[in-house]
């Protein structure tokens, strides 16, 4: 599955159509579950690995090689064999949060500015692809073509998207990118302006 670019993008669009929704209803101190599984990236096979989730999108510090995200972490599991699945308890009223992964033998992995708007049961991304600190030549090769396939697969998804309702699709990114800038001011909202640019740079009818 194409688990970052597209991930974004789909976070950044439920957030904003829940938005109404939460203007009406007063969602302080409520808490969501958001369930999620860490997989070994080459065979899906569930990993177990510490899950914390964290306030801040910018790094504060680490314990060992695992990065925190803040002073304290807002909940911390263990994810659970087979399958390696979880389920974390966030504040509604944290607009986003981080998500870090850290287990022996694999890299770490961080994934920031993930909505807690409660529109979806599932953290994002579901699986969560971890990766072998070391790779046999084989799972090289096989991490090569999955950084091709993702990112083409990715490309093509969003173009189409964006094909449907332009105007929605860039606003929506637009509108993310206010709430990335106001929670970390070191540039990380130009991202989202260079994905709306990519995507209209590969979208077909575009040319």
């Amino acid at each position: 599955m194409h688990k970052y670019y597209l991930s974004l993008t789909t976070a950044a669009l439920a957030f904003f159509a829940g938005l109404s929704v939460d203007a009406l209803a007063d969602a302080a101190g409520e808490i969501i579950s958001q369930r999620g599984s860490a997989v070994e990236r080459h065979s899906q096979q569930g990993v177990s690995a510490s899950v914390k989730a964290w306030p801040s999108p910018i790094q504060t510090g680490s314990d060992g090689f695992c990065p925190q995200y803040g002073l304290n972490a807002i909940d911390a599991k263990t994810s659970v064999l087979p399958d390696g699945a979880f389920e974390l308890s966030i504040p509604r009223n944290n607009s986003t949060f981080t998500v870090v992964y850290c287990a022996q033998g694999y890299n770490a992995r961080v994934d920031r500015y993930i909505p807690s708007d409660g529109s979806s049961e599932f953290v994002i991304p579901t699986p969560a692809d971890l990766d072998l600190t070391e790779y046999s030549d084989d799972r090289s090769n096989n991490l090569r073509n999955q950084i091709l396939r993702q990112s083409i697969e990715a490309l093509n998804d969003l173009s189409y998207i964006r094909s449907s309702n332009t105007e929605l699709f860039d606003s929506v990114l637009l509108d993310f990118s206010q709430i990335v800038q106001s929670q970390n001011d070191n540039g990380d909202e130009k991202a989202l302006f260079l994905l709306i640019e990519a995507v209209g740079a590969w979208q077909a009818d575009a040319k």
